[in-house]
């Protein structure tokens, strides 16, 4: 089977690229055909990425802003993968740097995105991914924004939430890795019936 893993980081920042990392030796092990792809963030370090898109933080900051909702390099270099790879299925893990283009282009690859953190279509739990400094009186309360704070919170509230609400469409199933995330997704609006927990009980 030809497994491809979508992911942020190219390198192992986190439980979440060690895991990749993890599961593509396990699957390789069992004859199966894997390759990952992430951005070129941080270039300095070692990459286990197999084909890769220029980061968003390697871009204006305007543009950082504008291309969180529709991100075309990741879009663009995709398409090419999935032709010539042609994988048996897609297994998409964390996005906000590649944003929700890819999700366009495989209606017709079964896929599945799992939820590690928040994101920004995680929008009931959206300000716990936004920095300290969007915040007044060090809490993480949505009424002690900033205005900058306020900016993005309702940018990601509309423009990105419809943009993603529109790319999971295309998306076979949602893997929460806990009860608590799965309720957050549930009321957000994202997976439906398509949603599962890990761990979790028929």
């Amino acid at each position: 089977m030809k497994i491809l893993q979508i992911t942020n980081l190219g390198y192992e920042h986190g439980g979440v690229e060690t895991g990749i990392v993890l599961l593509r030796d396990e699957l390789s092990s069992r004859g199966h055909e894997v390759k990952i792809f992430t951005s070129n963030a941080r270039p300095d370090l070692p990459h286990f990425s197999d084909i890769e898109f220029e980061a968003l933080e390697h871009l204006p900051k305007i543009l950082q802003v504008l291309f969180r909702s529709f991100y075309p390099a990741p879009y663009i270099a995709l398409k090419k993968i999935l032709k010539e790879f042609n994988p048996d299925i897609v297994h998409v893990h964390t996005i906000s740097q590649i944003s929700p283009s890819i999700l366009f282009l495989l209606k017709t690859y079964p896929t599945a995105v799992t939820v590690h953190q928040t994101e920004d279509y995680t929008i009931s739990i959206l300000p716990w991914s936004f920095p300290r400094r969007f915040f007044r009186g060090g809490t993480y309360r949505k009424n002690d924004m900033t205005f900058t704070g306020r900016v993005h919170f309702y940018y990601h509230r509309t423009v990105s939430k419809t943009i993603y609400h529109l790319a999971f469409r295309n998306v076979d199933v949602v893997i929460s890795l806990s009860k608590y995330m799965q309720k957050c997704l549930r009321e957000d609006g994202i997976g439906a019936h398509r949603l599962w927990a890990a761990g979790a009980r028929k």
